[in-house]
């Protein structure tokens, strides 16, 4: 049911969102070759859809997403490609799996890094599993008029235990 609300919700923005960056970094996808790794990589359909024929004829991409039914549904729907594969990962891990540690030229992620509570962690994580040299390209909101209604409704005791999470995402882009 989670794929199921998720792929019914608000993931044409997303889309678009995520087109746009591709639109906009082609030429700089076109020459990623090797091994690339797509940080909350959802349900998958950006990741064959929108990157696998963006990258070059060389590469190879891993959708990771911390949701298990997320990678099953990826993998039973987009995974139809010799170049493309699904993985469970969570980029804020305190121990990424050592096998993945340098395994990676590339990082992409549309619209995940924000939901993370260790944004510090994320990155320190991409930054490991890259090789020497390697590139990352992330999109994710910094800043949104609509983290000032989150604060505000946090403040309405009805809805205080759904926003803690929010709260502490949104303080922790700020004062980065």
């Amino acid at each position: 049911m989670e794929v199921e609300n998720y792929m019914g919700g608000g993931s044409d923005m997303q889309h678009r969102d995520a087109l746009d960056v591709v639109q906009e970094f082609s030429y700089e996808l076109s020459k990623m070759s090797g091994k690339c790794l797509d940080i909350g990589s959802g349900p998958g359909d950006i990741t064959k859809d929108m990157l696998l024929p963006m990258l070059g004829e060389n590469a190879e991409i891993v959708g990771a997403d911390v949701s298990q039914a997320m990678v099953n549904y990826a993998r039973k729907n987009y995974c139809d490609s010799k170049r493309l594969s699904y993985m469970v990962l969570n980029i804020e891990t305190s121990e990424l799996p050592a096998d993945q540690i340098g395994k990676y030229d590339n990082a992409l992620s549309f619209y995940c890094l924000h939901w993370c509570n260790d944004l510090r962690r994320a990155f320190e994580n991409i930054y490991k599993l890259l090789r020497p040299n390697g590139k990352a390209l992330t999109m994710f909101i910094g800043r949104h008029g609509g983290f000032n209604a989150y604060t505000e409704l946090q403040q309405v005791p009805k809805y205080r235990s759904y926003l803690q999470v929010i709260t502490k995402i949104i303080v922790l882009i700020i004062l980065e």
